[in-house]
């Protein structure tokens, strides 16, 4: 049972004792008509140490048990599971709001590095934002799989662990359950096991329960997501998950149970292979005489799981309620049957059994070959005869069960979860509080491990005032009040709950106005056995008396024996008036101090005047932050007066703050006898709450690695906590598309904001932007919430670097393009990463250029060429729609511009732009038109050899506008960014001389990588340099030859760019492909197109003429554009053309800028 221990001189929170009786019961007779033999094992945890009593069964050496307080504070905590490293995953829920189911999910991992059994921190939360509350969890190999139990959104998660145990966890799929309105039980417990015969794949088990509490469920529930299928409810099920090559499958959904009407724990027996589960009886607080099915623990033997499915017999057929009588006779009977004993005070039961665990291999003898059954509810009022308490231990080779933890005394709350390790069973409770609707952070989880080799006997001393344990050293007893000459007397009771004889030392002492009455008996105490000593109240004078009760013994962390007594002597009944102090409420008041006065009042006025001692004590006020002492000690009561005050000044802080205490306490009184001693001031703050509102660091995010901050601000700082919880809506779904790092946002005391992370999800279907809404749904603390809601969009954008992709599997086709020559038309050719097969397609016209991106928005890359159309006399892009096979041309750019694929407002659509230097605005700029149909937009940036090199740098789902280039005056190369969320812009210095950069994500967070291709004349081979916007280090990696031009694409569609070039290879004799792929697969060597193909998508040098002066196409369409002399000018209102008439040209910049005509 959880109960509060003794302890010297300190307060500690409740402990786990273990003990109870035993019964045995069989399918064949009640319940209660069997009695077997008598487990009461008692097991303590102090602060480190273990206080071990005897009473075990003769084969049980409780010396192998420690039981510690592995965590608290906790948010509901339920399901528990163990990673590799012995580190537990913790299963935890914060309410949104007022109903527990509508929760948020969090996965914390606790530690004990150093085994003592208590949790290294607080824990990390590995994945947050599961939505609803979190219940079963289970690991499987690299998998984790959780239980979500949300009106509307109940799923079974499955995530995957990263590298080590401490990596945060990834999101890779789910099972949801289309689960009707008002469906009672729903999906609650899991269990995997290894499948057999097949390595790689686990079973996974799962429940859905019974529609309603008193019939067979009709309805019937949709799977989806992983697996597609139809449940029956009342039922027991099991799937096979597979993660191999192949990705994560889920297959062969198999009922394998029926007639249950809510399994909520279910456990494999590692050694026999059998399924055992619990079931729950019918809820019985709302109905306290209840004729149906008590709790039962099932099995299904090894060889039938898979099989027909077993009828357990609910609703027509059970063991009832406290007779044990079996009804109906039909369906499989339990394994044991648990009969509730209703409270003494109110009828009610409990509510049945919850998760259940296989006794650890490593526990003693007669524990560790049977099952552990946790039950939920209070248990506190039951009584120790109640079959349903906390947790049961049922041995399968005896048929006998104990009360393992008994839940007589206060402390319980909901025992719902177990695990069992090699060594240890870890329990979870709930709520230390019992409630699930104002429990959040009382969560406790215990350990109770089996230690390899038990301790040495000792002795155990226990000292009781009749059936009061008195702590040792915290311990008082009041004697009460006596008349001079008379004697009040009491009999502590020694006892020795320890495993060797206790030795007492005489005499006891006693305080002043005490004596020893009688001593003990006998000073050596058998283990099991008690002696007892008596103490009287017999002062020679009058007041009040107080002190220590001390012996000695050799139990050695309560040696000497200590506790404090205190008792009244008058002179004679009610000869001198009784003082005592009132409670008083104060409000803190304007600015300045406020009077909080206590009232001594005595019982009679005073024949003689009356002195009392006093003190103030702090409790939640601090003495000169909160109040300050006015009054000096003694109070003195004039003789004929009936009462005093005492002031102490409160202090106005003006900070908004909880209620504070502090008190008065009385002592020495002088003509009056002390009654009530304590008064205690409540400080009632009066100053106004501050205001809170929220706000976003950006307004959009990538789907693939995108992040923002949510931030509450307080209008000014307050002096409690202030937790802000939030709700959640919009178009994007919590848990499928994004995540919250936790369930709510704290403003620490003296702080005006806090913070919560929302992480987007990525998935590979093509969806378009999402939004988040994110509105306040309660402010703690009673401080109002003013914020209108914030909305932060999902941007869709494929990853960088998968522009040519072709057939929308989010992988890069290799694709070329044939530059036209003459009459023939240009053309791309095409392998689709989802054939072989290559298709060509004839598209563009001489001069023109090849450019990879989705210009209609369907995930789809379109064929688009940029160049000077002859036939309309100015440079164009030429683009054909993937959608519908439309062709569309629009002119755009000047004469020195070349294309630069990007989506620059993040609307999931390539936007037209170019980059280039203006001779009418006499610098380098980039140009872009919004697909989304925003103003054009002119950007100024770079010197005029620069490349362009857009990517989204700072990972907010819309391309920065970037370059990359030689600096004559700084003497390096470097890139220059400027981020589309803001900030300052980024020059970093990277690359050589003749090196060209590279669009693409090499390390997959979802962010551009700063990257270059070259041949390095000091390493005599080309390669490539990547510095990872994830912080990884710097790398240079030798791929390609001296001619080859660098490709950036996600072949292997692993969310990373790989490392690829194409050109013409002298060796080979034809033009190839070369891929390194970052998953780790074989290099690919791909031949494809011929010696002046154009390998997609083309990085920025192709378009410089002295990049690549052997490829015709550069140079004939950067000479028909100087000849045409056109010139296409950004301006608010657009796009306008200029017939390159350069006085006229220079006229109309003037005009536009207000500068002087130049030619230069």
């Amino acid at each position: 049972m959880l109960r509060k221990t003794p302890m010297r001189r300190k307060r500690r929170p409740p402990d786990l004792r273990l003990g109870g009786g035993a019964r045995r019961v069989s399918s064949k007779a009640s319940p209660s008509a069997v009695r077997g033999r008598r487990l009461a094992p008692a097991i303590e945890a102090l602060e480190g140490r273990v206080l071990l009593s005897l009473n075990f069964d003769p084969g049980v050496d409780p010396s192998v048990f420690r039981v510690t307080t592995f965590a608290s504070g906790l948010d509901y905590p339920y399901g528990m599971t163990q990673l590799v490293d012995g580190s537990l995953l913790v299963a935890t829920s914060r309410p949104a709001s007022t109903s527990y189911f509508n929760s948020t999910g969090q996965l914390l991992r606790l530690s004990d590095a150093d085994g003592d059994g208590v949790a290294d921190g607080p824990g990390a939360v590995l994945y947050g934002g599961l939505p609803g509350a979190l219940t079963s969890i289970e690991r499987a190999g690299d998998l984790i799989l959780v239980v979500s139990s949300q009106d509307g959104g109940e799923r079974i998660s499955v995530l995957r662990t990263g590298a080590s145990p401490s990596d945060p966890l990834r999101l890779a799929g789910s099972i949801r359950f289309a689960i009707p309105p008002g469906f009672e039980h729903k999906v609650f417990a899991l269990e995997t096991r290894a499948t057999p015969g097949s390595p790689g794949s686990y079973d996974l088990f799962f429940n859905l329960g019974a529609a309603e509490n008193f019939a067979a469920t009709t309805e019937t529930v949709r799977v989806s997501g992983l697996i597609d299928g139809t449940l029956r409810g009342d039922s027991l099920y099991r799937v096979t998950v597979s993660d191999g090559p192949g990705g994560l499958s889920v297959s062969g959904l198999t009922r394998i149970a029926s007639g249950l009407r809510n399994a909520a724990g279910i456990a494999v027996h590692p050694a026999s292979g059998d399924l055992y589960f619990e079931d729950n009886g019918i809820d019985t607080p709302s109905n306290r005489i209840e004729p149906l099915s008590a709790d039962e623990l099932n099995r299904v033997a090894a060889a039938d799981v898979g099989g027909a499915a077993e009828d357990f017999g609910f609703p027509s057929n059970y063991t009832a309620y406290r007779t044990g009588t079996l009804v109906g006779g039909a369906g499989v009977q339990p394994v044991v049957a648990f009969q509730p004993i209703p409270d003494p005070r109110t009828g009610a039961e409990s509510e049945g059994p919850a998760e259940i665990a296989i006794a650890p291999s490593a526990f003693p003898p007669g524990f560790n070959d049977g099952v552990f059954v946790g039950f939920h509810g209070q248990f506190n009022l039951a009584g120790a005869a109640n079959e349903e308490n906390p947790v049961v231990y049922y041995d399968l080779g005896s048929g006998d069960y104990v009360h393992f933890i008994r839940g007589d005394s206060p402390g319980v709350g909901h025992l719902d979860g177990l695990l069992a390790t090699a060594d240890s069973l870890f329990l979870a409770d709930l709520s230390s509080v019992g409630s699930i609707g104002s429990g959040a952070g009382s969560g406790v989880i215990y350990q109770i491990r089996s230690l390899p080799t038990p301790g040495p006997d000792l002795p155990e001393i226990e000292v009781r005032d009749g059936s009061t344990i008195i702590p040792d050293g915290a311990g008082s007893v009041s004697f009460g009040a006596t008349a001079l000459g008379s004697a009040v007397s009491k009999t502590f009771t020694v006892s020795n709950v320890g495993s060797s004889p206790l030795t007492l030392s005489a005499p006891v002492s006693v305080p002043e106005g005490f004596r020893l009455a009688s001593g003990f008996p006998e000073t050596v105490i058998a283990p099991g056995a008690s002696t007892t000593f008596s103490v009287e109240l017999t002062a020679q004078g009058v007041g009040t008396f107080s002190g220590m009760v001390s012996f000695g013994n050799d139990d050695a962390d309560e040696s000497p024996f200590e506790f404090s007594v205190s008792g009244i002597v008058t002179s004679q009944p009610a000869a001198l008036p009784l003082a005592s102090i009132d409670d008083i409420t104060v409000t803190e008041g304007g600015r300045g101090s406020t009077a909080a006065v206590f009232t001594v009042s005595l019982s009679r006025a005073a024949p003689a005047p009356v002195s009392i001692d006093f003190s103030v004590e702090d409790g939640s006020a601090r003495r000169g932050t909160d109040y300050r002492i006015t009054t000096t000690s003694p109070l003195v009561i004039p003789a004929g007066r009936s009462s005093g005050t005492i002031a102490v000044e409160v202090i106005d802080d003006a900070i908004d703050e909880e209620e504070e205490l502090f008190s008065v306490v009385l002592s020495g009184g002088v003509n009056a006898v002390i009654d009530r001693a304590e008064g205690s001031a409540t400080i009632l703050d009066d100053d106004p709450p501050p205001e809170v509102s929220i706000g976003a660091s950006t307004a959009s995010i990538a789907e693939r690695g995108g992040q923002v901050t949510v931030t509450a601000r307080s209008s000014s700082a307050s002096g409690r906590a202030v937790v802000i919880r939030l709700d959640y809506g919009g178009s994007a779904t919590l848990g499928a598309d994004y995540s919250a790092s936790q369930p709510s946002i704290t403003i620490p005391s003296g702080s005006t904001s806090g913070t919560l992370t929302l992480s987007a999800v990525a998935d590979d279907r093509v969806e378009g932007p999402e939004t988040i809404e994110v509105r306040l749904a309660a402010v703690e603390a009673g401080i109002p919430a003013t914020a209108s809601p914030l909305v932060v969009t999902i941007i869709d954008g494929r990853p960088p670097g998968v522009v040519a992709d072709f057939d929308g599997d989010r992988r890069t086709d290799f694709t070329v393009y044939s530059p036209a020559a003459g009459d023939a038309p240009g053309r791309f050719s095409r392998r689709l990463s989802s054939g072989d097969a290559t298709t060509a397609v004839d598209f563009g016209n001489p001069g023109d250029f090849p450019i990879a991106g989705d210009y209609d928005g369907d995930g789809i890359a379109d064929l688009a060429v940029y160049g000077y159309d002859p036939s309309l006399g100015y440079a164009r892009f030429l683009v054909r729609r993937s959608s519908d096979g439309s062709t569309y041309s629009r002119p755009f750019g000047g004469p020195f511009d070349f294309p630069i694929a990007g989506d620059y407002d993040g609307d999931g659509t390539t936007d037209l732009a170019v980059y280039g230097y203006s001779p009418l605005n006499g610098f380098s700029r980039y140009a872009v038109l919004p697909s989304g149909g925003s103003p054009a937009v002119l950007r100024p940036l770079g010197g005029r050899d620069d490349f362009p090199v857009a990517g989204d740098y700072d990972g907010d789902g819309r391309d920065d506008f970037a370059v990359f280039g030689y600096s004559p005056q700084d003497g390096y190369s470097r890139f220059g960014v400027v981020f589309s969320g803001g900030g300052p812009t980024l020059t970093f210095p990277f690359g050589g001389r003749d090196d060209r950069p590279l669009q693409g994500d090499y390390d997959g967070d979802g962010t551009t990588d700063l990257a270059v291709f070259g041949y390095s004349p000091d390493e005599g081979f080309a390669r490539f340099g990547v510095v990872s916007s994830s912080g990884r280090p710097t790398r240079s990696i030798p791929f390609g030859g001296r001619d080859d031009r660098p490709v950036a694409g996600d072949y292997d569609g692993d969310g990373a760019t790989d490392l690829a070039v194409y050109g013409f290879s002298p060796d080979n004799g034809f033009a190839r492909f070369g891929v390194i792929q970052s998953s780790g697969a074989p290099t690919i060597t791909l031949p494809a197109g011929d010696a002046r193909s154009i390998g997609l998508p083309p990085f920025s040098g192709l378009f410089r003429i002295q990049d690549d002066p052997g490829a015709d196409v550069s140079r004939s369409s950067v000479d028909v554009a100087r000849l045409s002399g056109i010139e296409q000018l950004m301006t608010p209102g657009g796009v306008e053309l200029f017939d390159g008439d350069l006085d006229a040209l220079d006229m109309r910049r003037r005009r536009l800028t207000g500068r002087s005509p130049s030619r230069g």
